[in-house]
C-alpha cells in the first residue's frame, strides 16, 4: 500500500466509507454462503467437470468484495472501476486488484491474462450510470468474461439514489431481458431468497434500497435450483 493511499483510508473523511465498506462484505459474504462458491472458485458443471474461476467486480468502488474474495483464497481475484476519482481510494487489499476500464465500451478481456473468464460476477449500481446506446456493450462485457454456469450479482437502481447523476434509470425487466439475450438465466428462486437475505436487520445497512433492485442471474444454462 502507498504511504499516500494509506494516509487516506486512514482518515477520518473515510470513516463513513469503512462502515459502508462493512455493511457492502456483509451482503458479499451472503452470496458466498448462499451460492456455496468454495474458496478456491471452482465451478462443476451437469456432467461433473470442475472449471476453474474467480471472482469480478464491474464497477468495483472501493473495491472491498474485491479485497474480501482475495483474503478468502479467491482466485483470479479483479476489480474493474470507471472513476479514477473512486479508484483512490480503493481498500488496500484491492490496490493491485483493480484496474480502470470503460464499460460502455466492448472489451477485449485477453488484454488482462489468459485468465479472464470468472464464475462469480458482482455489479451493483453501475448499470445506470452507463448511456442507453451502451447499455448492451456493458451487458456484452458481462457475458463474454463468464464462464458457463457462472453467477451474476446484479443491481441497477431505477430512481436517482443522490450519489451520482445516472443516465439510464430503467426497471428490473429491462435489465433482466437484455441479459437473457446475452446468454444469462434469471434465478428467480435465489434473487428471492437473497432479497429476503439482505432486508435482515443484521445485514440490512446504509444503502437499504438495494435489495429491491436485486436480481440473481446464472450465465449459459439454466438455475436448477
Amino acid at each position: 500500500m502507498t504511504q499516500e493511499n494509506k494516509k487516506r483510508y486512514t482518515s477520518k473523511v473515510y470513516l463513513q466509507q469503512k462502515q459502508y465498506n462493512g455493511w457492502m462484505q456483509a451482503c458479499f459474504l451472503t452470496v458466498l454462503a448462499h451460492i456455496g462458491l468454495p474458496d478456491s472458485a471452482l465451478l462443476k458443471t451437469p456432467d461433473g467437470k470442475v472449471i476453474e474461476g474467480g471472482f469480478c467486480d464491474y464497477g468495483c468502488g472501493t473495491g472491498i468484495n474485491v479485497a474480501t474474495a482475495y483474503n478468502l483464497g479467491v482466485f483470479p481475484t479483479m476489480g474493474l472501476e470507471l472513476s479514477k476519482k473512486v479508484k483512490q481510494s480503493l481498500h488496500p487489499d484491492a490496490e493491485q486488484r483493480v484496474h480502470l476500464l470503460d464499460l460502455s465500451d466492448r472489451v477485449d478481456w485477453s488484454v488482462f491474462s489468459s485468465q479472464f473468464k470468472f464464475n462469480l460476477q458482482w455489479t451493483t449500481n453501475v448499470a445506470e450510470h452507463i448511456a442507453p446506446e451502451h447499455a448492451f456493450n456493458f451487458a456484452y462485457n458481462l457475458a463474454t468474461s463468464a464462464n458457463e454456469g457462472a453467477f451474476l450479482i446484479f443491481a441497477a437502481s431505477e430512481e436517482e439514489d443522490g450519489d451520482f447523476e445516472p443516465l439510464n434509470l430503467q426497471p428490473r425487466e429491462y435489465w433482466r431481458e437484455m441479459l437473457e439475450d446475452t446468454g444469462y438465466h434469471y434465478a428467480e428462486k435465489r434473487t428471492d431468497e437473497l432479497v429476503a437475505t439482505w432486508l435482515l436487520p443484521a445485514i440490512s445497512g446504509p444503502c437499504f434500497w438495494l435489495p429491491q433492485n436485486l436480481q440473481v442471474f446464472r450465465y449459459g444454462i439454466p438455475d436448477e435450483y
